[in-house]
């Protein structure tokens, strides 16, 4: 069956069921969850069908709080820098330049990106998350582009 995860910790069960409890952060209440259910004795894979996780994920959880305490649980999605675009302006000029052309393959663009703009410094690996990148107006002549294309089938 699953392997128990030695979690770190000074805190009791109670201690932990009770931050559990007052914790005003969704992703950070799971997080103590996975803490109280550890500490009472439970394996990774029982903590993950109980609370609809994976066990790889609460022995990740288990980890981060052992090597960083209550840093290590918080939710970091609220470190990202959204408002950064993906592309430098330069990129996304070039981009909305190419996207005036039409694709070689005679179609509709898609969200896949090739060529110079591919060898970039693109911050994010999923490949749609370029299109965020796009200017405005870029954005708007795709989609109008789109539009006029499905009207005409």
């Amino acid at each position: 069956m699953g392997k128990r995860v030695k979690i770190q910790t000074d805190y009791t069960a109670e201690e932990l069921h009770e931050r559990y409890r007052q914790a005003k952060d969704a992703v950070e209440r799971t997080h103590w969850h996975i803490l109280w259910r550890a500490v009472e004795g439970r394996k990774p894979q029982v903590i993950a069908e109980q609370l609809g996780y994976t066990a790889r994920w609460v022995r990740t959880v288990i980890g981060r709080w052992n090597a960083q305490g209550e840093a290590g649980i918080r939710d970091r999605r609220h470190e990202i820098d959204v408002s950064r675009p993906l592309l430098s302006p330069e990129l996304q000029e070039e981009l909305a330049a190419a996207l005036q052309t039409t694709p070689a393959d005679g179609g509709l663009w898609s969200g896949q990106i090739s060529g110079p703009v591919d060898a970039a410094a693109i911050r994010s690996p999923s490949g749609s998350s370029a299109r965020m990148g796009l200017p405005a107006a870029a954005r708007s002549q795709q989609s109008s582009a789109s539009s006029a294309a499905c009207q005409s089938r």
